[in-house]
């Protein structure tokens, strides 16, 4: 790959030798950030590799956005680079890396909490934890606490399901309940267990019993009940999302041509014309630095361009909106 500024390509990465065939599939991938606003060019090349050395077979140039915008998934093109010769096709398969793309919004009520102050009712708030594989728990969210009630309604919570569980529907979720302290020494309530895929079975199969390990004996229960008031899973749409289902972009540009940009004569002026050094100007290169990038998502491959505030010949008045090519 190489930026649009870089005079060469760089290797990223190569995939591992298939022996004796003429129509391999490479299994390795290659993991590429994507970034829209900036060109990024690829370069493809295909070597057959002998005991006693390496031949090149052909190779294929393009960029990453004209790969992305291709609407199927198989993108396939000629490889060249040798004379008179069909070096045959490559196919370029492409996904997005995101495995779940997928957004949870829950919301929870307690009922019945045991009072941990004779005199305060509580301030409770919960604590989510997930399941790592060495058995310990890490924190994924924190709701905002309720105060003075035993039988709080929390606010809806919102976090993509790959922070909750890493889109493993069955892997644990602990769930903690305190009563906060505004000394940040929390006092815990009650824990219990549950998973996304239990969760996404609805409220009436979501009531849980909350026990404090501490307070286990004969004659403890639990300290009441968390209960699932609501759930929704959405499908989390992306850029990508848009553009494989054949969203088109548009550039239109109109160019400022009144005094006070300055004589195209002047080297101060934004319009200045370099007629000998040939160096563009601030209006050309933004105009090609967004539309090299632009041009790859706009399947018709027209822009219009038009200028205000100049006197057009051959009368001379003074136009607001007129094509720069006259058509």
């Amino acid at each position: 790959m190489k930026d649009s500024w870089s005079e060469k390509f760089n290797e990223i990465g190569r995939t591992e030798t298939i022996t004796d065939n003429l129509n391999p599939e490479w299994v390795k991938k290659f993991v590429i950030s994507y970034n829209f606003e900036t060109v990024q060019k690829m370069r493809f090349e295909v070597w057959d590799l002998d005991p006693d050395g390496k031949e090149f077979l052909g190779h294929f140039e393009t960029t990453l956005a004209e790969i992305v915008a291709f609407s199927g998934r198989q993108f396939v093109k000629k490889l060249s680079g040798i004379p008179n010769r069909d070096c045959g096709d490559i196919i370029i398969v492409t996904e997005e890396l995101s495995s779940c793309k997928q957004i949870v919004q829950m919301q929870f009520r307690a009922k019945s909490l045991t009072k941990l102050s004779w005199i305060w009712r509580n301030d409770p708030f919960l604590v989510l934890s997930r399941s790592n594989e060495d058995g310990t728990y890490s924190v994924v969210m924190k709701s905002e606490p309720v105060y003075s009630t035993q039988s709080p309604l929390w606010m809806p919570i919102t976090m993509r399901v790959r922070s909750l569980c890493n889109g493993d529907y069955d892997r644990t979720i602990k769930i903690d309940c305190f009563d906060y302290r505004s000394n940040g020494d929390h006092r815990l309530i009650g824990t219990c267990y549950t998973s996304l895929r239990r969760l996404t079975q609805g409220p009436n199969d979501n009531k849980y019993p909350v026990v404090n390990p501490k307070k286990k004996n004969k004659n403890y229960t639990n300290s009441g009940f968390v209960e699932l008031e609501s759930i929704a899973v959405t499908e989390e749409i992306t850029f990508l999302d848009y553009i494989r289902s054949g969203t088109q972009m548009h550039f239109a540009v109109a160019i400022d041509f009144t005094a006070s940009n300055g004589p195209p004569r002047d080297p101060q002026s934004l319009h200045f014309l370099d007629i000998y050094g040939g160096r563009p100007n601030p209006y050309e290169i933004a105009l090609r630095s967004v539309g090299e990038i632009i041009q790859h998502y706009d399947s018709a491959g027209m822009f219009p361009a038009f200028g205000f505030g100049a006197k057009l010949p051959p009368t001379g008045e003074v136009s607001h909106q007129f094509p720069l090519n006259g058509n």
